[in-house]
Parts: C-alpha cells; sequence; structure tokens
C-alpha cells in the first residue's frame, strides 16, 4: 500500500508539473497570436482624366502599381508610363476592340468595304510605338476571324468557317499557316477559344470540327467533335486530343505550358443529360484529372502548383501536382455577378472581383464592383467597396510578393495592401 500511495503521489506530482508547464507555455502561444494581426488598406492611386468615362475599357493585364499601360476609349487608345503621365495616344477612324499582352497591346477595328470589310490589326508597345500592321479582306458573309496576342508582341488569328489558322513573329511576318481539319463542314456556329503561354512558347486551341447540336425531347443531338490542339511558338503542331463532349468553349494554359484546361458539355448516356465538365492536360496532352464544373475563368498560380476555376458566382481551387480538389465554393451572398480573378505565387492569396452588370445603349457595363481577398484555403478575409464610374471591363493583379493586389476599374485604379502586425515588443 505504502508503495502504491507513493507512485500515485508521484504520478500527480508528474501530471502537476507537465499541467504547470503547459500553463506556463500557453500564454506565449495566446500573446503571438494576439500580437498578429492582419489588416488592409485601400488606396486610389490614379483617377485618369478622361471623358467619355461610361465607354472606357481597360486593356492592361500588368499594373506597375502606379498607372495603367494601356486604356481604350471609342476610338482611341492611350499609353501610359510608369509614374502615370500619358505618353501617347492613337487615334483611329473606327471603334476599336483592344487586346493587351505583356508590354503589347493589339487594337483592331473594321472598315466597311462595297463587297464586305476590312479588318485593320494594329499592334503597339507600351511606348505608344507601333510594332506592326496587319489587314485582311472578310466577305460580307463571312465571321470575323479571331485575334490573339502573345507577350511577346506575335499574333495568332483563326478564320472559323475555314478552319484556317496563321501564326506571325513579333514583326508580323507570317511564319505559318495551317487547315485545322480537312474534312471539315462549313459552319457558322464553329466555337473557338485559344491562348497563348506566358512565356510565348505554346499556343493552345479548342475548337471543333463540325457544327454542334444539342439533345432536345424529340431529337438525338450531334456531337461537333471538339478538339484540343497545342501548338509552338512557331505554328507546329504538337498533338491533338478529342474532347469528350459535344461542345467546348473556354481554354487555359499555365505560364510554361506545363497544363492546359479546357471545359465542354459531356454526354452522360446513362442519365440521358449532358453535364459540364473541365478537364485537365499535361504538356505531352495526357489527361490527368477531370471536375464536373464548366469555367468562365480560369487562373494559375505563378509557379504552376495550383489552378483556381470560377463561373459567375462559384470558386473552386486545385492543386496541380496531387490531382486535388482543395475546396470549392458559392458566394451567392455577395451582389454582383465575379468579373475577375487573380491568384498569388503559391495560392498565398486569392483576389475575386466582383460587379452589377447592365446593358447600357448597346453595351455592357459594370458598376458598384467589390473585391474580396482569400486566404488559400478559402477563409474570406476582406471585403472592399469600390467607387467609381460604369466600366466594361477590369484588371486584377497581385504583386510579386502577393503583399498587394491592383485593380483597375473604369478610369479608376486602386491598390489594396495586407498588412501583418506582429510586433513582439507589445
Amino acid at each position: 500500500m505504502f508503495q502504491l500511495g507513493n507512485q500515485v503521489r508521484s504520478i500527480g506530482v508528474r501530471a502537476f508539473l507537465i499541467a504547470w508547464g503547459w500553463i506556463l507555455l500557453l500564454p506565449t502561444g495566446w500573446s503571438q497570436l494576439r500580437q498578429e494581426k492582419i489588416s488592409f488598406q485601400l488606396t486610389r492611386i490614379a483617377k485618369l482624366p478622361l471623358e467619355s468615362v461610361e465607354i472606357l475599357t481597360l486593356s492592361s493585364n500588368s499594373i506597375n502599381g502606379k498607372s495603367p499601360q494601356f486604356v481604350v476609349g471609342d476610338k482611341v487608345l492611350h499609353f501610359y508610363s510608369n509614374d502615370g503621365r500619358l505618353r501617347k495616344s492613337q487615334h483611329f477612324p473606327y471603334s476599336i476592340y483592344a487586346i493587351a499582352a505583356g508590354n503589347f497591346v493589339g487594337a483592331y477595328y473594321l472598315e466597311p468595304e462595297i463587297d464586305g470589310q476590312k479588318l485593320n490589326w494594329y499592334v503597339f508597345h507600351s511606348t505608344g510605338d507601333k510594332a506592326y500592321y496587319l489587314q485582311w479582306a472578310i466577305g460580307r458573309d463571312q465571321l470575323i476571324p479571331r485575334l490573339f496576342l502573345s507577350n511577346q508582341g506575335t499574333t495568332v488569328i483563326f478564320f472559323p468557317e475555314e478552319c484556317l489558322i496563321k501564326f506571325f513573329d513579333s514583326d508580323g511576318h507570317e511564319i505559318h499557316s495551317t487547315v485545322c481539319f480537312e474534312d471539315a463542314s462549313f459552319t457558322y456556329e464553329r466555337n473557338v477559344a485559344g491562348v497563348f503561354s506566358d512565356d510565348g512558347w505554346w499556343f493552345c486551341l479548342a475548337t471543333m470540327e463540325n457544327a454542334a447540336v444539342p439533345d432536345t425531347p424529340d431529337e438525338v443531338g450531334r456531337s461537333g467533335s471538339p478538339t484540343l490542339i497545342l501548338f509552338d511558338q512557331n505554328g507546329q503542331e504538337q498533338w491533338r486530343v478529342a474532347i469528350d463532349g459535344y461542345w467546348s468553349s473556354h481554354v487555359a494554359v499555365s505560364n510554361h505550358g506545363d497544363y492546359l484546361a479546357v471545359c465542354s458539355y459531356r454526354f452522360d448516356e446513362t442519365n440521358g443529360v449532358t453535364l459540364p465538365t473541365t478537364v485537365l492536360f499535361n504538356q505531352e496532352g495526357q489527361e490527368i484529372f477531370s471536375l464536373d464544373f464548366l469555367f468562365r475563368r480560369a487562373c494559375f498560380s505563378p509557379e504552376e502548383n495550383f489552378l483556381l476555376l470560377a463561373d459567375q458566382n462559384q470558386v473552386l481551387l486545385v492543386e496541380l501536382k496531387n490531382r486535388e480538389l482543395i475546396w470549392r465554393k458559392s458566394f451567392d451572398s455577395i451582389e454582383g455577378l465575379l468579373i475577375n480573378t487573380a491568384v498569388a505565387h503559391n495560392a498565398e492569396a486569392i483576389a475575386l472581383l466582383f460587379a452589377n452588370g447592365k446593358y447600357v445603349q448597346g453595351k455592357f457595363l459594370y458598376e458598384n464592383p467589390q473585391l474580396l481577398w482569400l486566404a488559400r484555403n478559402g477563409t474570406e478575409l476582406d471585403l472592399q467597396q469600390l467607387s467609381g464610374e460604369k466600366f466594361q471591363n477590369s484588371v486584377l493583379e497581385f504583386s510579386a510578393e502577393g503583399s498587394k493586389v491592383f485593380v483597375g476599374t473604369g478610369s479608376e485604379y486602386f491598390e489594396l495592401t495586407k498588412s501583418i502586425d506582429n510586433d513582439s515588443s507589445r
């Protein structure tokens, strides 16, 4: 009994000491948690002195923290320096549509002619100097070709009716031309989506061989034979894969072309329905992952470890190396549509831009933008209401270290900064 009592007392003493040790340690951890405070500060960093704000279109995919590079008006393209000064303005005889990529911007307009129209395509450097100019005659009954611009200033043009694709170098010289489907039927309903990798080495094209007809209660549908094709920078086809489904829409490629994503509608013959699908491929054209989701926006993290997929109010985060869906969230409580996304390095921060949209005099304009900051695990850290006029497009980009996100809407540009206060001296 004496020995047992000693053992009990010994165990009790050890337990007391261990518990006291935890008590001594816990306040330090609590103190650190209390002292680490995350805060956000929104700053308007630029207000452009431009008229007709309601028809301005932002066309920059790179903000330097002070001002935009390119701003598009109805018939004018403005170029800005790093300190926010207007460098140059290029004026055009007709309304223009613009595409910005890296330090280049392309602008095209349609010029009426007797038997159709002429497509005029200008590519400019960030200084406002013209890099090259191309033009094509478009027949009266022809669809407008699709134009794509790389960060290196190269151009791809796709003619939907003939499935003809042409590649041009950064001086505007044609370097390759090919027909994607030799026996394709003529159709006005051929959808096409294309994108360059950020390094300019790869061009990914998703298109269809024929017109797609979905199933109806009275008739069995017909697949458009959607196909994903990867080209190198010289226009040489590397591979092509058939996409399971009858129709394809959006496509995305990671910064260096290691991953490609495409979405389509596929048949579910068992249940007699069609399902939205996103399929991921590696650079060799092998399917590696799929999701029941139809994305409108896709954003790879800079190091290519994560992929953010989004539609109008739902967002998914995928870890690419492990082929794992990290989370899937809906944002129905936030007013408006999801119109832009950005992902910082290793998905340490995620930015989502929401806004209300409506048609105004034939143009779809946004207003009342809201910026949401998320952690990698999907936690909502900050929601900011942005002021500003109506706008058509937006710019959203993280700084290199991921502590700031830059957003441009209409004529206004904002900077949202995340700060962590973990001063242990308090």
